[in-house]
């Protein structure tokens, strides 16, 4: 496939690290999972990806209404459907997606895409050579090659009568093309040379045999058709952004499957027994171990599930159930996953935003001009604690203390599901903060795992090596330990909880561009023990992680030169040869010419207002000569994160 052609045609240029230009294509050009709730009447959904070519738009009510998966396509055109959990025909309607928009699409207020007070999910695949294509043929009873401009080999297809009752046929490369299988059907693959009469599907076109569910003459049919493990994405044109293939259930827990990336959006199903097809998504809850896992059944029109039985990982997924649906022993399953969004930023606010509020309503979305993968939230005026959430947990903890997780109803305070994918808030007053991060090549990675009590490595996507390194467990009462190799070129760390000690050397070895080295001590790998860790690094132009020496007796300020244009709207100092706490500054509540409120990570405590320490400084930020020891002394070593 000719890459650089396909992007020329499909006008979607990407854009490098720290705003460089590239002719890339990313999955976040092709593919997004978006939630939303209904109004019962017109609505706009901006996805953020452009339908106004071959796309397709696949809606399901999450709510309690039991309705119908539909999926409307370009080919068929607006206000006509299919449905995977039927065997109907083409439907029309009138107010279901009424137009393909450069952004997204808009519905109408059928029950099924926009009811008043339901709650909706939608997958928005845009067609490319290497990721998706539709396709509409007719039948004529007789083997025929369809055409299709994948450009690659396909590796699931989905084709569908449009007319009369039929099931839906569906191929995967791990089934063959010998066998049939049934996205309508709990059915498991049964041998039929009918269907695909028996021909691998190539690079150009796919055949379908005499069977009437594809081929029954004079017959029209659609069908979707997706890549497997074409490498020819991202910002070096050499990875990967769909895999279909399969793996074997084992009957125990933590069976991992291998992708080679974090997927965003999975389908899978059991080929040997009967069971559903399932599909499952991060917008919803793909999640880390032990956290709710939101489900439904292309097969069915019953409503969404949750249950904790799997968990996404930096390369892949994992079971913790054992159960026929997804890891029953000695059966086999096929998947089809799509990675997770990847885009590098062109301006820090690509990926970092501040809010602040008098006070949120219960079930209130906190703003936000991306999709947050990550927030740290405090209230201004009281001694509430910290909050820190990532949306790969589902879960919150307190920077200013040990302890794990919460497993009380109180876990639900914050959620990730609202339209858009923001962030919900309980009832939050005491004029709330909140910083909000999105997950991005070069700045910054989430990464959970499970313990083994052994040294071992843990995959990241970083892209690159992580300069302060944040650990914390989960479901143990273990210190948030920071790691740096800025500061003497160890591996040293601080408590990111505590500020009654010095940066220490580690016995972890220093990550790498592609992995975390973990002892086997119980603060990072113990047995059975879940944990999260945060990985920043320096992205030039939007972050910088880095060290500076105190001046306090110098006349001269303190100025730390980030490489940036506009100055630090965000910086976080922790004084490293001594004791000292973590210090947060932002401009939302003022780094200017004067009194600087600031909090400490490590403190409930309120914001203090009355000091003047830090100043604007257009290439990053000032320290000035009234700031204390603890981030100022003479000749001492000062650890900082600074976000333009």
């Amino acid at each position: 496939m000719d890459i650089n052609t396909s992007n020329l045609l499909l006008a979607a240029g990407g854009s490098g690290s720290g705003g460089g230009a590239s002719s890339s294509l990313f999955v976040d050009d092709l593919f997004r999972t978006f939630t939303y709730n209904g109004n019962g009447s017109t609505q706009t959904i901006t996805t953020g990806i452009d339908n106004t070519e071959k796309a397709l738009v696949w809606i399901k009510c999450r709510t309690p209404s039991n309705e119908n998966h539909m999926l409307f396509d370009t080919e068929n055109g607006v206000n006509k459907f299919l449905a995977t959990n039927t065997t109907n025909p083409l439907f029309s309607t009138n107010n279901g997606v009424t137009a393909f928009n450069s952004d997204g699409f808009t519905t109408g207020n059928n029950g099924a895409t926009n009811g008043g007070s339901k709650k909706y999910v939608a997958w928005n695949f845009k067609a490319a050579p290497g990721f998706f294509d539709i396709v509409k043929y007719t039948g004529t009873g007789s083997v025929q090659n369809i055409s299709h401009n994948l450009g690659s080999v396909p590796g699931m297809i989905m084709v569908r009568c449009l007319v009369g009752t039929h099931d839906w046929e569906v191929y995967h490369r791990s089934t063959g093309a010998g066998k049939s299988l049934h996205i309508n059907q709990t059915a498991a693959a049964n041998n039929d040379g009918s269907v695909w009469n028996s021909t691998t599907p190539t690079s150009t076109e796919f055949t379908v045999g005499t069977n009437g569910n594809v081929n029954q003459n004079g017959h029209t049919y659609v069908a979707y058709i997706f890549a497997h493990d074409d490498q020819s994405f991202g910002e070096n044109q050499n990875e990967s952004i769909i895999k279909c293939g399969d793996y074997a259930g084992t009957g125990y827990q933590y069976n991992e499957i291998n992708v080679g990336f974090e997927p965003e959006f999975l389908i899978f199903k059991n080929i040997t027994s009967n069971d559903n097809w399932y599909v499952m998504d991060t917008m919803r809850g793909l999640t880390a171990n032990g956290s709710p896992d939101a489900y439904m059944f292309p097969n069915s029109t019953s409503t969404e599930g949750q249950a904790s039985f799997m968990y996404a990982t930096s390369t892949g997924f994992g079971f913790t159930a054992t159960g026929s649906g997804a890891n029953s022993s000695g059966d086999q399953f096929i998947y089809l996953a799509i990675r997770r969004q990847n885009k590098p930023p062109v301006v820090a606010s690509d990926v970092f935003e501040i809010q602040t509020k008098g006070a949120y309503s219960a079930n209130e979305v906190v703003p936000c001009n991306f999709v947050p993968d990550m927030f740290i939230a405090k209230d201004s005026t009281t001694t509430y604690p910290w909050y820190i959430e990532p949306r790969l947990t589902d879960r919150w903890m307190n920077t200013n203390n040990t302890d794990p997780e919460p497993t009380s109803s109180s876990l639900d305070y914050f959620k990730w599901d609202s339209p858009g994918g923001k962030i919900e808030t309980g009832s939050y007053t005491g004029d709330p903060i909140f910083y909000q991060f999105k997950r991005a090549p070069g700045f910054l990675d989430v990464v959970t795992w499970r313990g083994n009590g052994s040294t071992r490595e843990i995959p990241h996507n970083l892209g690159v090596t992580p300069e302060f390194l944040v650990i914390k467990s989960r479901t143990t009462s273990e210190f948030f330990i920071a790691y740096t190799t800025l500061i003497d070129g160890s591996m040293d760390y601080g408590e990111l909880h505590n500020s009654s000690s010095q940066f220490q050397d580690s016995q972890n070895s220093a990550p790498t561009s592609t992995h975390i080295n973990l002892t086997s001590g119980s603060v990072v790998n113990g047995s059975g023990i879940d944990y999260v860790a945060y990985a920043f690094a320096t992205l030039p132009g939007i972050s910088k992680v880095g060290v500076y020496t105190g001046n306090h007796s110098d006349p001269n300020d303190n100025n730390i030169d980030c490489g940036f244009t506009s100055g630090a709207r965000f910086v976080l100092i922790r004084r490293t040869d001594s004791y000292g706490s973590w210090y947060v500054y932002d401009t939302s509540r003022g780094i200017v010419n004067g009194n600087d409120p600031y909090f400490a990570l490590n403190d409930n405590a309120a914001q203090s207002t009355n000091s003047d320490y830090i100043d604007p400084y257009s290439a990053g930020f000032t320290i000035n000569q009234n700031a204390p020891a603890m981030l100022n002394s003479w000749q001492g070593k000062f650890f900082f994160l600074a976000i333009a």
